[in-house]
């Protein structure tokens, strides 16, 4: 089933986080699409076709009766209520933004405005949106990713399959996914990291008495303590420091690196896991594992 995440508008009044904000909409709007008939003019235009990420987006919608007789609402629109619908496709669900003056991000007040029942010869009705690139669901608040979207528009006065279709890009701009390395470094400056890395290091878990080699070992073929090796292992694991990989996923609304490791050498735990998020490297989580986190 389609996820939808509803987003109430308000008219001309905002209040985001409790305080009172204002948003002041662009004056051109030149990148539209029209529809006309004999007896109106539907258009969506939006301020910009390309956006960078975390840029606001402003889209105008409007209605003009070009005809000689009142607008009646279509009968084979979805609306029943408000003049218009605008809904757009990401990779959390589909977002709709209900009818009204401008919409904001946080929690938003105010009075709701409902469609026309008519609209007079002459007439136009306009309703300007904004969207700050952001979703909110359950547990947060995100920024969609980079990429090209579409935005359909609807109107209480046009059906369903008239509705518009205004294509943007989102692009990186300057903020991006991190590199893999880029979050491997990120997880390797966490305190809990670096304890782990030192306790594995090879330096740290050998040992030589009495001109032999001992490593230490965890449930290794059964064996667990310390275990004679040949000088030349000795020497390599003098070196060795525990390596990281790293995979990009999507959970849940965020997109996220996982970095993990695990070694061989040493008390357990013998793997730790971190994810960072894959746009601000925020430590999400910090795990460690007996033998292996998979």
């Amino acid at each position: 089933m389609k996820r939808r995440i509803l987003v109430i508008l308000v008219f001309l009044t905002i209040f985001v986080y409790g305080c009172s904000h204002a948003l002041t909409p662009p004056s051109d709007f030149p990148n539209s699409k029209q529809e006309t008939n004999n007896e109106l003019i539907f258009k969506v235009s939006t301020n910009k076709e390309e956006y960078n990420v975390g840029e606001a987006v402003w889209l105008k919608a409007s209605v003009t009766n070009i005809g000689n007789a009142p607008l009646e609402p279509s009968l084979t629109s979805r609306l029943f209520q408000n003049d218009f619908l605008i809904s757009i496709e990401t990779p959390y669900g589909e977002i709709q933004f209900i009818d009204s003056e401008f919409i904001g991000k946080g929690v938003i007040r105010g009075p709701l405005t409902s469609g026309r029942s008519q609209a007079s010869p002459g007439e136009e009705i306009v309703k300007i949106f904004y969207w700050d690139q952001k979703v909110s669901v359950p547990g947060g608040e995100y920024q969609v990713p980079s990429g090209r979207y579409t935005i359909k528009a609807e109107s209480i006065f046009v059906g369903e399959e008239e509705a518009l279709l205004v294509p943007i890009t989102i692009k990186e701009g300057s903020k991006r996914f991190i590199t893999k390395e880029e979050a491997i470094e990120a997880a390797s400056r966490d305190s809990r990291v670096i304890n782990w890395i030192e306790q594995h290091k090879g330096i740290n878990n050998l040992k030589e008495e009495n001109g032999e080699f001992f490593q230490k070992v965890y449930d290794m073929g059964g064996i667990s303590g310390w275990v004679k090796i040949p000088e030349e292992t000795f020497v390599a694991m003098s070196e060795f420091e525990p390596s990281f990989l790293g995979s990009l996923e999507k959970s849940g609304v965020r997109f996220i690196w996982t970095v993990g490791s695990h070694v061989r050498i040493g008390d357990p735990p013998l793997a730790v896991q971190v994810k960072v998020d894959a746009y601000d490297k925020e430590i999400i989580s910090y795990r460690e594992c007996e033998k292996s986190c998979r």
